[in-house]
């Protein structure tokens, strides 16, 4: 089976698109925070301990996927990649896309449960501001969650 471009094409636009989330979404969702949001260095150990955790397996299946897709290229372009490798590039690629979904997914939630600044001691009730950012992002939650289960049966059908 020959490899088309756009099986290359479609996973390097998944493993991109999880630094493009961390640095666009988060710093349109938070640059008003007392916490403010940074591309590189970002308050990785201040957004709490739950944005910790999604971040941290974010980051770990994005090395994977971008690992994969290095493989599959290399293999693909390599005479002696070829030999070398056991797996078919058209696997490599599955494997990078799905991690690259799975990272994204935990790259949009972990956005959502960052931290924005210090609590305050006593308890009031949530600013309007607050309530539509809380309803906003479910609703892009559950459809950034649907578009990468239809993008992954698309790239599964593929391989």
């Amino acid at each position: 089976m020959s490899m088309s471009s756009a099986e290359v094409v479609a996973a390097f636009v998944a493993v991109t698109s999880v630094p493009l989330t961390h640095g666009v979404a988060g710093h349109l969702l938070h640059k008003d925070a007392t916490n403010p949001w940074r591309f590189w260095s970002p308050p990785f150990l201040t957004g709490g301990p739950r944005f910790m955790t999604f971040q941290g397996f974010s980051w770990a299946f994005f090395a994977i996927s971008s690992l994969c897709l290095v493989l599959a290229i290399g293999q693909l372009y390599s005479k002696m990649a070829k030999a070398a490798f056991v797996s078919s590039p058209r696997q490599l690629l599955t494997a990078s896309g799905c991690s690259a979904l799975i990272s994204e997914v935990l790259m949009v939630s972990s956005l959502f449960t960052y931290h924005r600044g210090r609590r305050l001691r006593h308890r009031r009730a949530p600013s309007t501001g607050t309530q539509n950012l809380t309803e906003a992002g479910t609703k892009v939650t559950v459809a950034m969650c649907c578009a990468l289960a239809l993008a992954g049966a698309a790239l599964l059908l593929v391989a």
